[in-house]
């Protein structure tokens, strides 16, 4: 088991254990989120001296890097998968509906509007994974604080993904429009 420190601004220093070894650690605000060797997310809530484990979620690869958006409230993640090493970035939503490691995903990929079925009409808000449709293997990642729009950097290139909220019936989802990708 490892100890980590865990340091916030204008505070005391938090100590805790994640359940798993750490492979990436990112955090926004008051939510640290620890990506494990067992291709899992661990998010804790730091709250003073206490940081409390709130939710595990599967992700479908190997987390290399990831940031975590308030404004959209979804993770986002640089993966790669164990055996061939392709890297994807996908963006994990309604992540707080997630009750175990093993709750259903609905997976799609960005820039498509999500279909309506029953199952949606019977979960409202799923555990969503949407994956960014890349022409190349993305290198890094981050997103705008303000208005959730995701850039990935590529190997001469940066992809944009607007953050959008698609409203069908009861169903709330949130997506990442279509891609913008400029050269450098």
């Amino acid at each position: 088991m490892q100890v980590l420190n865990c340091y916030q601004p204008a505070s005391d220093p938090v100590t805790f254990a994640p359940k798993q070894e750490p492979l990436v650690i990112f955090s926004a605000g008051h939510t640290l989120c620890v990506a494990t060797t067992q291709r899992n997310v661990e998010v804790y809530e730091l709250d003073g001296e206490q940081c409390s484990l709130i939710q595990t979620f599967s992700t479908a690869g190997l987390v290399k890097q990831g940031v975590f958006n308030s404004t959209g409230d979804y993770i986002a993640v640089l993966e790669v998968r164990e055996r061939n090493q392709a890297a994807n970035v996908r963006i994990y939503s309604n992540w707080q509906n997630c009750l175990s490691t093993d709750s259903p995903v609905k997976a799609r990929i960005a820039g498509q509007a999500p279909s309506s079925s029953t199952w949606d009409l019977l979960h409202p808000h799923p555990f969503e994974l949407i994956e960014l449709p890349l022409r190349t293997s993305p290198k890094c990642l981050n997103c705008c604080l303000l208005t959730g729009n995701v850039v990935v950097g590529l190997s001469n290139s940066l992809a944009v993904f607007k953050f959008v909220i698609h409203n069908k019936g009861r169903c709330k989802t949130l997506g990442h429009g279509g891609g913008l990708e400029l050269s450098i």
